[in-house]
């Protein structure tokens, strides 16, 4: 697997996203083609962190303002 990026999160844990993976997000969430490097930036410093509620996973939270959708917090679970 092709990575597209990895980053280290806030809290120190390794995160990576693969070209299989990336593309398997875009079938539903095709207007995110164009937020790549934002996607990266909430994972490294996002406004909020929670638990999320299955597994290990969290939700990461940011605020984009110039977002071209009427929700302007982005959300990423990881």
């Amino acid at each position: 697997m092709t990575n597209i990026f990895e980053v280290f999160d806030k809290t120190g844990r390794k995160i990576r996203l693969t070209k299989e993976r990336w593309s398997y997000i875009l079938q539903d969430h095709y207007d995110m083609i164009n937020y790549l490097y934002e996607l990266q930036k909430n994972l490294i410093n996002p406004i909020k962190i929670t638990s999320h509620k299955k597994g290990n996973l969290r939700n990461y939270y940011t605020y984009l303002k110039y977002r071209r959708h009427p929700a302007k917090f982005l959300k990423l679970i990881c």
